[in-house]
């Protein structure tokens, strides 16, 4: 495969005139760091495709600001591109690169790290720039990815939180920290002290569902955990196994209080 060479024209290096709304006609000068994902695209109502690839942070060259939080750069690659799938490989996992493209009309933010609106990007000038601030955006999120527990090893970050598993008395289960709220280190304490007594919140767990099921000692005695899910403040949900059957029971610092039974 040969190396890329730069600077490289991106789609037809035009705002598309129904993009208009979302994007400043100026062109800016970006510095950008890009993500883990890769390149992926969506259809769009023009009847082609939308490129998109994560970004971790950017610096305006233009404007002289910087930018940290993910968001993404977005094109529309040409029918050319899209036949022979180039537009896939222009953008490589965690590298720095200097780019042309127009910033978002408007904006906004769904949570301090992640900002929405995008970048639309026109032309790659040159990759693998060197840059101490998004450098460090980048070793961040590398760092983000896993969370590293005394108790529980590594768990790595998923869809649902960070994931990882345990030794419980019946069995090997998975256990997973919420990232519903930040420090991610409070719920980790509060699974890692959950774990810790697993015997007593095993026999209590069993006992609640003995007084709430009905046939709940039967089933009490015979369901097998098979995930605990733990929030900011302590709060948690365990599922459990019983014959075709899904259990949920819920609880906090205080005890359990909740639970559910269905069809698995």
């Amino acid at each position: 495969m040969p190396e890329q060479k730069y600077p490289v024209k991106v789609g037809s290096a035009v705002l598309p005139e129904f993009r208009r709304h979302q994007f400043k006609d100026e062109v800016h000068e970006f510095l950008v760091a890009s993500g883990d994902s890769g390149i992926t695209s969506v259809a769009v109502q023009s009847g082609g495709i939308c490129a998109n690839m994560p970004i971790l942070g950017a610096v305006d060259l233009t404007c002289g600001t910087s930018e940290k939080g993910r968001t993404i750069l977005m094109w529309d690659p040409t029918p050319e591109e899209q036949q022979r799938g180039s537009y896939k490989k222009l953008l490589h996992e965690y590298t720095v690169y200097r780019v042309k493209g127009h910033p978002p009309v408007k904006p906004w933010y769904t949570s301090p790290a992640v900002r929405m609106g995008g970048m639309y990007l026109t032309e790659i000038l040159e990759a693998g720039v060197s840059d101490l601030f998004l450098q460090q955006l980048i070793a961040e999120y590398k760092e983000s990815l896993f969370l590293r527990s005394g108790l529980l090893g590594t768990l790595d970050l998923e869809d649902e939180g960070y994931t990882g598993s345990f030794d419980w008395p019946s069995g090997r289960i998975k256990v997973t920290v919420s990232v519903e709220y930040t420090p991610y280190t409070n719920p980790l304490r509060h699974l890692e002290d959950f774990c810790r007594e697993c015997e007593r919140h095993d026999r209590e767990l069993r006992q609640y569902a003995a007084e709430k099921l009905e046939n709940g000692r039967e089933v009490a005695g015979k369901m097998k955990l098979t995930e605990i899910v733990m929030y900011y403040d302590g709060d948690y949900d365990t599922y459990f196994t019983y014959d075709k059957y899904t259990i949920n029971i819920s609880g906090g610092t205080k005890g359990a209080d909740y639970i559910w039974m269905g069809a698995g």
